[in-house]
């Protein structure tokens, strides 16, 4: 029986995906894949809908993980969420009769697409934050950044509009 290091630097691990080599596969899944699950889950509360969109992108990660060297991302799990939150935005309901629209979660809603809606609702400072920090994965400092607020400005900003998310998401899926 080998002995597995108790600690591997990102960068390791990163050269180990790059390679193919399944226990770094594994280690990454294992470690990130509980709280990608939950972001996931946020949007799609459908598990065995939340459970394919977690597997396909897992896929894609593996398949793809020499972008995150070029991605300007510092971290692994800021990469992991960035791309999380594209899987989510851009997943497609399975094939639906017009008899069974109402019987699917309303943000997934092809015509309607409410979490587009919820976002151009927002105040547009709200929106710019927003959409740099949830879609863009943009740290809030690289928010701060782009938009010439200071990082308690973006973090103040962004709290709020994720509590007008959930409430928004919990008031949809009544």
């Amino acid at each position: 029986m080998t002995k597995e290091p108790v600690h591997i630097s990102e960068d390791q691990l990163v050269a180990q995906l790059i390679a193919g080599d399944t226990s770094a596969r594994q280690h990454v899944y294992d470690k990130y894949s509980p709280a990608l699950y939950g972001v996931i889950l946020q949007v799609i509360p459908e598990e065995e809908r939340a459970s394919e969109v977690l597997v396909k992108l897992f896929v894609h990660v593996f398949k793809n993980t020499q972008m995150f060297r070029t991605s300007g991302h510092f971290t692994l799990f800021g990469w992991l969420m960035k791309i999380t939150r594209e899987f989510v935005t851009q997943a497609v309901p399975p094939a639906i009769s017009s008899t069974s629209v109402n019987a699917i979660n309303p943000i997934l809603r092809p015509k309607d697409h409410s979490l587009m809606q919820f976002t151009r609702n927002l105040q547009p400072d709200a929106r710019r934050i927003f959409e740099l920090c949830y879609y863009k994965g943009l740290s809030h400092s690289a928010a701060a950044s782009v938009t010439g607020l200071t990082e308690t400005e973006v973090s103040r900003i962004l709290n709020t509009a994720m509590v007008e998310l959930r409430k928004f998401m919990k008031s949809n899926w009544k």
